[in-house]
Parts: C-alpha cells; structure tokens; sequence
C-alpha cells in the first residue's frame, strides 16, 4: 500500500455548544439521583425521528447538569431519578410505594411525549441560557389487567415488562416489571404516559440476583391517563402457544 503525504493537511474543528442548568423538586431540593438524556430530530430511512443523542448523563449532587460538547441543533430534555423524601411523608402507605412515588421519569417542561416537549437550541461555541427545572411529585397510578392465551404452569419466572414510549425512535430509559399471578392476573404502578407491555420468561435469579431472558410469549401497548386503569389485556402470541 503506498503510504500518502498528509503534509498540510488542514482539518476544521467546530465549537460545540452546552446546555446546562438545575434541577429540583417542589421544596426547591436537588434530587437524591438523577441522571438525563439529550434526545435530537434526525432522520433514518428518509423520515424525521428523534434519537438519543449521547446516551445517559450524571447529574450532580448539588441538582446541576451540563451536557457534553453538542453540535449545532435543538435538543430536547429527559431527566429521571428518584427524589428526596418529602418533608412531611404519609406513614399510613407501605415503605416500598413511598418509595416508589419518589421515582420519575420527566420530560421538559411537562411533556408525556417528545413532540410535545419544548426544544432547545444550541449555537456553536455558546452556553444555553440555564435552566431551572423543577420536577412535580410524581403521581402514580394503578394498572391491573390479565395475561390471556396459553402459558406454561410454572409461572414463577414470568412477568409482564413495561417501557414508557416518549416516542422516540431509541428506547430511553429501563424498562420495570411485575410479576404474573397464577390465574393470570397482574399489578402495576405507572405514571401518565405510552408504554409498550412485554410478556417475559427469566431465569431464575443467581446469586447475584441477576437473571437472563429466557423467552418472550406476547406484547401489548396500554395508555396511562389520569386515574387507575382496571382491564388491560395483554395476549399470548400464537406463536409461543404453538
């Protein structure tokens, strides 16, 4: 291979923009952990969508964040995390739904789906004016529905896993899930909001208490509005009865 001389050789580097800013809660406390996401339009396959830009990033202790060097654009804001416990805490509730109450998943300013969420835009070389974000207490609801078709006896291993779908073509965000009772049924807590519903096989937990997934008997899609939803039924494929 004849080796080139790339004496001279000049390459542009452009300035990256930032955006930067604070986030709290209600109390005007940062958030016990947080972590946000940087989601931009692109387009793939000839269609505008919207990506994840640069994966997850830490924000501080103190409720402050700033993202990496970004190209010129507008980028939209997710942030999730858990927050502080409320200064007066309702004892009358088990530990692990107060807990859970604490858990949210934000999209700037207050947007259940990223065509709704206020961009912002970046210049090059230039700092975003900063942002104060105050994240609302989360508001939970209750989803109960069945699993209905064909499923092995043993359904120890089995739950349905659910994602919250802010219509970006890259999932963001880990999905949680509960487990499928005997006669089918299952519980679950949910803020409003899309989400895709996975019927799932793992293996038993190792020592570590990891698992692995086994295999997959059906999907569902559910709608979380503003109050409990009673009903939902998620179908075994007939593939996985077969």
């Amino acid at each position: 291979m004849q080796e080139e001389d790339l004496t001279g050789l000049q390459i542009p580097l452009i300035l990256g923009g930032y955006i930067s800013g604070r986030v709290v809660d209600e109390e005007g406390r940062p958030p016990q952990r947080s972590r946000f996401t940087l989601l931009r339009e692109d387009e793939r396959n000839g269609r505008p969508e919207y990506i994840d830009d640069s994966g997850d990033h830490l924000v501080a202790e103190n409720g402050t964040f700033c993202s990496p060097p970004l190209a010129v654009g507008t980028y939209l804001l997710r942030l999730a995390g858990i927050l502080r416990k409320p200064s007066a805490q309702d004892t009358s509730e088990p530990p692990h739904r107060l807990f859970q109450k604490r858990v949210f998943d934000f999209l700037y300013p207050a947007a259940h789906d990223v065509r709704e969420a206020r961009g912002v835009p970046v210049q090059a070389g230039q700092k975003a004016p900063e942002l104060q974000i105050t994240i609302p207490r989360p508001v939970w609801y209750t989803v109960r529905g069945k699993v209905t078709g064909t499923l092995p006896q043993d359904r120890t291993h089995i739950s349905v896993m659910f994602a919250r779908d802010f219509g970006a073509l890259d999932q963001i965000g880990g999905g949680t899930g509960t487990r499928v009772q005997p006669d089918g049924s299952f519980e679950y807590m949910a803020q409003r909001g899309r989400y895709s519903a996975e019927i799932c096989e793992f293996t038993p937990p190792e020592s570590t208490g990891r698992t692995h997934l086994v295999r997959r008997f059906g999907t569902g899609t559910i709608t979380v509005g503003d109050g409990d939803l009673s009903g939902v039924e998620i179908p075994v494929s007939s593939e996985s009865q077969s």
